[in-house]
């Protein structure tokens, strides 16, 4: 039997597209048949799209019983997203050794259509894939297992931490098993409100798997980014997993994260979504930079069909964060300076406060590197713009305050047009406003605001937390007046990352917190991100196969004036080990014997007492 030319999921589409047109051709006749005296102005027809077809099969499957291969050797069976699949022999390490079958299927109740005119009968329960000998009995029945990215990793009832020198297993591990199992930190598969992929839990706890990956490499962390990306994406108020309510200042049921409460029957938002943009558009960066991962499959599965592999869910990201600049964010946008304004259902009133805008400015800089990626230069420069003009006026608006130990502190107020003495930022939204100030700061991307980031650093260690009350609190605004109700005994984890600019307060903060660091993930992920930046890392690294195909010569410039650099190696992302130890001044060194992978990873890492310092990715390839 020969697959159908359409898929499950197009035929629901097609479906939907007809509905849709067959109320627009309605709603024309019905309008057409009225005189000018009886036209009514009827609210706009809006269709909930349709959720995509569940498809059973889709995922890695590892057979059970394989006697006919060698020992250790597995047998993979792999159904993607866009209906094809494939067989693959491993090798007990991990490497693809033989392809045995690929093609394209389609399910139907409990058959299984291959393209070769096979038909299977299937059955899956408790993640075990039952497939039945072939009609023609050209093959047995056969058993799978379902390949899950965490199997292996344990449970962790609390987080690890070690202060000094380099990342540690039990701290990964620890990371993973708390990312993976903590009952607040499931993937959702229903809406969230009240900002929850802002800055509540959820969202700071993706934010700080994305650093892992970056910190690491390790897929493990890059796949839970990826399902919190796709549920964030799919569960949004006008998408198939939202509850598709009005927004009450426009009137439609528009694609975004609602800021209001789950009981509210209307809801609403503002430019506090681009921090939810930075968030996926962050993850899709960090895709798109490592090319070589760019046709893997994506291991956490593709159950909302936004792309099998790595690359195509990037552009998937990127096209949906793009398609919420273009209809939400642009509603804020000031025309001419390209500033973002607070706004009524009729027009702009004042700019916005600076925490909203700069959340926005936040996921613009990151679709901005995206795009630059890609070869996308025009909206890389409007995003670019947009940013500009928003830090221009911010810093413009922004002055300056010598602390006690002599240094230059930024001080601002909440919004343009709030009081500067009576509303100078609160603790809670300065956490905010320095978060993008420091990914900014990161991207490189507005020089400018080196300084800004330098004084922003100087005004929490110099003027906030350097202090506290009877209570042992600290200032609830940064001018250190002890006013409001963010007048905290911690620090909060955006404010953990200023301690890369003030090193000196790295320990310090660490004391401060050590009540809470177990238990959260957002503040660990913070603190073993500015762990791996205490010193320079190598610089100038080069890195080749020689000759012979077997030895990979590596350089580099060393940044530390002694220590040592140790070099960190994988073959798939996944599995990362130390391989060797040298003098930082050696400035080279040679990994040879590897078996013959195409593809070798490596990380270099200055070690100088007990700090250290990670270098970016180095990806060789044949």
């Amino acid at each position: 039997m020969k697959l159908f030319s359409i898929s499950l999921f197009d035929r629901v589409n097609c479906k939907t597209m007809c509905f849709n047109l067959g109320a627009i051709l309605l709603g024309g006749f019905l309008l057409c048949s009225c005189s000018d005296d009886e036209k009514m102005e009827e609210p706009p027809l809006f269709v909930k799209p349709v959720a995509p077809a569940v498809n059973p099969v889709d995922g890695i499957w590892i057979e059970e019983d394989t006697d006919d291969l060698e020992n250790g050797q597995e047998r993979h069976l792999t159904f993607n997203s866009d209906f094809t699949y494939r067989q693959d022999i491993y090798s007990a390490g991990g490497d693809r050794l033989q392809i045995e079958h690929t093609g394209s299927y389609e399910t139907k109740g409990d058959l299984l259509y291959y393209n070769n005119d096979d038909v299977r009968k299937f059955k899956i329960e408790n993640d075990r894939l039952q497939i039945a000998a072939s009609s023609n009995g050209k093959d047995k029945e056969r058993f799978y297992k379902r390949y899950n990215y965490d199997d292996g990793i344990k449970a962790a009832s609390r987080l690890v931490l070690s202060a000094k020198g380099m990342l540690t297993k039990e701290e990964l591990d620890a990371f993973k098993g708390y990312m993976i199992y903590n009952s607040a930190l499931q993937v959702p598969v229903t809406p969230q409100y009240d900002n929850t992929w802002v800055f509540r839990t959820l969202g700071k706890s993706m934010g700080a798997c994305t650093r892992l990956f970056e910190l690491t490499y390790d897929l493990t962390f890059l796949n839970r980014v990826i399902e919190y990306a796709d549920a964030a994406l799919y569960t949004r108020n006008g998408q198939p997993g939202g509850d598709f309510r009005i927004v009450g200042w426009t009137g439609e049921p528009n694609d975004i994260w609602p800021s209001t409460g789950a009981d509210e029957e209307k809801i609403d938002g503002a430019v506090e979504q681009g921090a939810v943009l930075a968030r996926i558009a962050y993850c899709a960066r960090l895709i798109l930079q490592t090319p070589s991962i760019w046709d893997q499959r994506v291991a956490a599965n593709d159950r909302y069909y936004y792309g099998t592999t790595y690359k195509k869910r990037a552009e998937t990201y990127l096209r949906m964060c793009d398609e919420i600049y273009d209809t939400w964010l642009t509603r804020f946008v000031h025309p001419g300076d390209q500033v973002f304004y607070r706004r009524s259902s009729t027009a702009l009133i004042e700019p916005i406060a600076w925490n909203q805008a700069l959340m926005a400015c936040d996921g613009l800089t990151y679709m901005a590197q995206c795009h630059e990626i890609l070869g996308n230069t025009s909206r890389a420069d409007l995003y670019d713009r947009v940013v500009r003009d928003n830090l221009e006026f911010f810093i413009k608006d922004s002055w300056t305050k010598t602390s006690e130990s002599g240094t230059t502190c930024l001080q601002w107020r909440y919004s343009k047009v709030a009081d500067k003495v009576k509303h100078a930022e609160d603790l809670n939204h300065a956490s905010l406003v320095a978060n993008v100030i420091y990914n900014i700061y990161l991207s490189g991307r507005h020089p400018y605001i080196d300084e800004i980031m330098e004084q922003l650093a100087n005004t929490m260690f110099d003027i906030v937390f350097c202090t506290r009350d009877g209570q042992g609190r600290f200032p609830g605004r940064i001018n250190g007046v002890y006013e409001g109700k963010y007048m905290d005994n911690y620090v909060r984890d955006d404010h953990m990352q200023l301690t890369d600019i003030r090193k000196d307060w790295y320990e310090k903060v660490l004391e401060i917190n050590k009540g809470k660091l177990s238990g959260n993930l957002p503040m660990i992920g913070r603190a073993l991100w500015c762990k791996t930046r205490r010193i320079s890392a190598p610089e100038d690294i080069t890195a080749r196969f020689e000759t012979r195909g077997q030895e990979v010569s590596i350089s580099w410039r060393s940044t530390v004036s002694g220590g040592n650099v140790r070099i960190l190696h994988s073959t798939d992302l996944w599995n990362w080990k130390e391989i060797a130890e040298v003098s930082a001044s050696a400035n080279s060194y040679k990994d040879t014997g590897r078996d013959d992978t195409k593809t070798q990873y490596y990380r270099l890492v200055s070690v100088e007492g007990d700090e250290a310092g990670y270098s970016p990715l180095i990806c060789v390839s044949k």
